[in-house]
């Protein structure tokens, strides 16, 4: 199990990626590419959707399903990667090697700098089509921000020709190294062997052609320069696939019933070419499987009549190069040994040697180790009778297989940083490899252990596999809502989440009870770091309060029907009362003459302080002549506002 999203995935959600998570991401895969191919695995179908970004940010390289032996000559037209990561010459069936892998990285490393794929078509032979002829389109026509160091390195993955590529993992990643370093740097990456004709773009041949549709094992059918429509100056896509595959022009083709509709074009979308259902069988092809098939046939007898043989003895041979020899014909059967014809297991592995000797009933023998600067080790540097001799079981056949470069001792890094024990490890005469997991006791990019272990014997020049610590493991957990709880209900739902109570503080709160959480420092239903830590705040309830009151008043005092007679003035007092009578103000009072009134009060002052927001106003207005005329004047139109002032 491996956990996490396709690389795909990531990028759908996330957009173009950084360049710093690009050179971090396609470091990791080409690494990934790199042991594939070290253990001699071509991959075929390098793409976003086989690449797994787990939680911790690792990479994984899966689905090995299409993948074959870099030694095997077999081409199987039914394994082709996904058509818009396909190299040409896997698009036109042709032999495929780690070269293809690489194309289909750069293809990746467009899609992660961009957000999108470089080559888009309406269906599946018209894309294959593009990676064949096509020029791609520099991915810094998009994004003017993506380093032209970064540029050079996906033009030099998705060359064409194969020739004019990385010619292996290893230099690709170099090239990466040299751009992490220094992304914006003007530096020598992605140098391309010479084009060999100067074409910037390397045309398909009628023969190429003729393969995408029939298979790359069968010998194209027309021999008449292949005609492409021009739109505009461009070729058009669609027309040209109408002109290739068109059932006019291959009268002669094999129609199979498969995928491909009369005008050659798919009618399922599906990311993949599968060429199983659409080609029909090399004829030269089918009769080489017949042929050998026949052989297999008359080999199977010829050892079924000996095992007849050598139970019944009904037949006879003799002649010097007689397969059976006895010492004295008067000698029982138990004294016959067998003899048969030695076979080469030169070059071989050791595994392959052993199935090849057993296919030649050669099961007498003896495997003896040798180490070998020249020879990798596991495989057959000599045997000791040569091929086409007779061989017995008592000439004593040894077999010599390479146990690889001298051994040295492995040096002690564990607890070293990374960067520091790989350089000490390739001092001594190795090559290293990372990988990576959590631990609780091991700091973070320090060592954890290598393999083979400090201190025993290893080849040189072989791989140390380091193993790096990623830290202590960090799992996941859902933040519990917990307001309105109290302390120690918080804090056991914490715990269940498998978090920790943090620091509790409190406050006043009119709306919350006391005791109860008014909020917490992380908001509930957000998912964190198992084992971190939630702060609470706590209700003290509400906060009592000292409350008083500012009295503001407005209003006339107005003459509402006393006649003053000629000189004489009214004596005005207004006065505000309030807590029964017991405190009162003076609000107004002085001597006006009659024809003064109305008197605005509003230009009196507020009054603050106030216990109480009750009170009540007293208008006393008396004449010069000493008569009391308060009757005839009206305080009505006075009117008081209250304001609560709390402290």
């Amino acid at each position: 199990l491996v956990e996490g999203i396709t690389l795909k995935e990531y990028i759908e959600r996330q957009g173009r990626l950084s360049v710093e998570q690009v050179l971090n991401f396609t470091l990791q895969i080409a690494a990934g590419i790199e042991v594939a191919h070290d253990n001699h695995i071509i991959h075929r179908d390098i793409k976003p959707q086989n690449i797994i970004v787990s939680r911790n940010g690792t990479l994984k390289v899966t689905d090995f399903g299409i993948a074959r032996a870099a030694t095997s000559n077999t081409i199987s037209p039914t394994a082709m990667g996904s058509v818009h990561y396909i190299s040409p010459e896997q698009a036109r069936g042709g032999f495929s090697d780690e070269r293809s892998d690489i194309y289909s990285l750069g293809i990746t490393i467009f899609e992660m700098l961009t957000g999108r794929v470089p080559y888009e078509g309406d269906n599946n032979v018209a894309v294959a089509l593009m990676h064949i002829q096509d020029e791609m389109i520099s991915p810094r026509a998009y994004y003017p921000d993506i380093p032209v160091s970064l540029e050079k390195i996906i033009f030099k993955c998705t060359q064409k020709r194969a020739e004019r590529r990385y010619l292996t993992a290893n230099a690709l990643i170099a090239d990466l190294k040299k751009v992490a370093a220094n992304p914006y740097g003007n530096i020598e990456v992605g140098v391309m062997a010479a084009a060999y004709n100067n074409g910037p773009t390397v045309m398909m041949t009628e023969e190429e052609l003729n393969a995408i549709k029939y298979g790359a094992s069968q010998k194209p059918v027309a021999e008449s320069p292949l005609q492409v429509p021009e739109m505009n100056g461009q070729r058009d896509v669609n027309s040209r696939m109408d002109d290739i595959m068109g059932n006019d022009r291959y009268e002669d083709a094999p129609q199979t019933g498969g995928r491909m509709s009369s005008a050659g074009r798919s009618e399922e979308n599906d990311d993949d070419i599968d060429i199983d259902d659409d080609m029909s069988l090399d004829p030269k092809l089918e009769r080489a499987v017949m042929i050998g098939g026949i052989i297999v046939a008359v080999i199977v007898c010829i050892f079924i009549m000996i095992g007849i043989n050598k139970i019944t003895g009904w037949f006879k041979f003799g002649g010097g190069d007689s397969t059976v020899s006895t010492a004295d014909s008067t000698d029982s059967a138990d004294s016959t040994e067998i003899s048969v014809k030695m076979i080469s297991v030169v070059g071989l592995t050791q595994e392959e040697a052993e199935i090849k000797l057993k296919g030649a009933n050669i099961d007498f023998y003896t495997v003896q180790f040798v180490e070998s600067d020249e020879v990798e080790a596991g495989t057959v540097i000599s045997q000791s009778v040569n091929e086409g001799q007779m061989v017995s079981p008592s000439d004593n056949l040894v077999i010599t297989v390479s146990s690889g470069k001298e051994s040295i001792p492995v040096p002690n890094v564990v607890g070293k940083l990374s960067e520091e024990a790989a350089n000490e490890l390739v001092e001594a005469g190795f090559e290293t490899q990372f990988a990576y997991e959590y631990s609780d006791d091991v700091e973070k990019d320090h060592v954890i252990s290598t393999n083979p272990e400090a201190g025993t014997n290893a080849p040189a020049g072989s791989k140390i596999i380091i193993t790096v610590s990623n830290g202590k493991e960090y799992v996941e957990a859902v933040v519990p809502d917990l307001k309105n709880m109290t302390k120690k209900e918080a804090k056991a739902a914490l715990e269940d989440a498998g978090l920790q109570l943090g620091e509790v503080t409190e406050e006043y709160s009119d709306t919350v009870k006391k005791g109860k959480v008014i909020r917490q420092s992380t908001s509930p239903n957000t998912t964190v770091n198992k084992g971190n830590k939630v702060d609470i705040t706590i209700s003290l309830g509400p906060e009592e309060k000292t409350v008083t009151y500012t009295a503001s008043f407005a209003g006339e005092i107005v003459n509402s029907g006393y006649t003053f007679a000629e000189g004489e003035t009214a004596t005005v007092k207004l006065v505000f009362k309030y807590d029964g009578g017991k405190v009162s103000y003076t609000l107004l009072e002085g001597s006006y003459e009659g024809g003064a009134f109305p008197i605005n009060v509003g230009k009196v002052q507020d009054i603050s302080g106030l216990a109480k927001d009750k009170g009540e106003i007293s208008l006393t207005v008396i004449s010069s002549t000493g008569q009391d005329i308060s009757a005839s004047f009206s305080a009505s139109g006075v009117s008081i506002t209250y304001k609560e002032v709390t402290e």
